[in-house]
């Protein structure tokens, strides 16, 4: 099928941050002194804001979740080979711009962590658009973040394909009515989808037998 463009997530979609996640969880947490985050609610939160995971976890004030931020980006900036590439992702972007396909990211993750890791992994050689969580677009299963994409590519968002791991990218793509590709393979399927995705994948390369 044709799409006008393949809308990424980034966390437990193109990279394997779940180590460089849960471990920043973890030191914050700690230096703060509260008990330390379960597997469970790695799981359940996935690809929610920090803001709100901390709030969930703590209850704490919000002085308290800004400093626990701070501690969660300061770790993550110093610990980026922690996190890891799934094992197709730079073939499967090679591909895209070798088929000329139109592609780009929407991550809840902050800004400058994301290019931080794009720089890392050698992503900053493709030419992509990019929407973070701290962008000032409403969290997804709102759909503005992979709209913003959609419209920095020139797509018409019912033509894009939106791929995530997180029940939030699905419920985001079918909000804008576009064809949603469930990542399997991540890390946020702890919480069942609402709605069934129009497509699984066990891995990224799974993407290009969709296009």
């Amino acid at each position: 099928m044709a799409f006008d463009a393949v809308l990424l997530d980034f966390d437990g979609t193109i990279v394997d941050t779940s180590e460089h996640i849960s471990r920043a969880f973890r030191y914050a947490l700690a230096e703060k002194g509260y008990p330390d985050i379960t597997s469970h609610q790695m799981a359940l939160y996935a690809g929610k804001p920090l803001a709100f995971v901390y709030e969930a976890v703590t209850g704490a004030e919000q002085s308290v979740i800004a400093e626990l931020r701070a501690l969660h980006k300061q770790w993550q900036d110093e610990h980026l080979s922690v996190a890891r590439l799934f094992p197709d992702t730079l073939a499967v972007l090679d591909e895209l711009e070798t088929r000329g396909v139109k592609w780009g990211i929407a991550t809840a993750r902050y800004r400058s962590g994301t290019l931080k890791l794009i720089d890392y992994f050698g992503f900053n050689r493709y030419d992509f658009p990019l929407s973070c969580g701290d962008d000032g677009y409403p969290a997804k299963p709102n759909p503005a973040i992979f709209a913003h994409i959609a419209e920095s590519l020139g797509a018409t968002p019912t033509n894009c394909l939106v791929v995530g791991d997180g029940v939030a990218d699905i419920m985001a793509g079918k909000a804008m009515h576009a064809k949603t590709a469930w990542a399997k393979y991540g890390y946020g399927g702890a919480e069942p989808l609402p709605q069934p995705a129009d497509y699984t994948l066990e891995d990224l390369s799974g993407v290009l037998e969709l296009l």
